[in-house]
């Protein structure tokens, strides 16, 4: 007899699609955490809440809604200008292929460092000492 089919405190299982979709641990962290305060309908909680919830500093939150925004796992229904971001999950079918998450995640580092250079004054590949500026 399958007992664990049977209790009742274990919690709902992760559909196969999602656990392999590809996600990096943060990503993946993150969208569980707007799964859950979604219910039905949408999420909205500011960026330090997500941080303080899923133990991650805010840069890694932005950086990994900008991911889960750019392959389609989640929309911004609302942006709201110093306030909160309303967020609403989109249907698997909506998903970007999941080989298409390393291009996506080198676009936003690539454009991050070129425009923290370019706020420096500097051209990328060139920060005055020689050396590309690490983020």
């Amino acid at each position: 007899m399958n007992t664990t089919c049977e209790r009742k405190d274990f919690l709902p299982v992760v559909p196969s699609y999602f656990d392999e979709y590809g996600l990096e641990p943060m990503e993946y962290r993150l969208y569980s955490h707007i799964v859950r305060r979604a219910g039905k309908n949408s999420c909205f909680e500011s960026i330090p809440n997500m941080a303080r919830s899923c133990l991650m500093n805010e840069k890694t939150v932005r950086k990994s809604l900008r991911v889960l925004v750019a392959a389609r796992l989640i929309k911004v229904v609302q942006e709201r200008k110093g306030r909160t971001s309303i967020y609403e999950l989109t249907q698997p079918s909506e998903w970007l292929d999941s080989q298409s998450l390393p291009a996506i995640r080198q676009e936003f580092t690539t454009n991050s460092v070129n425009q923290n250079l370019s706020q420096n004054g500097n051209t990328p590949g060139n920060n005055g000492s020689g050396k590309l500026k690490h983020i």
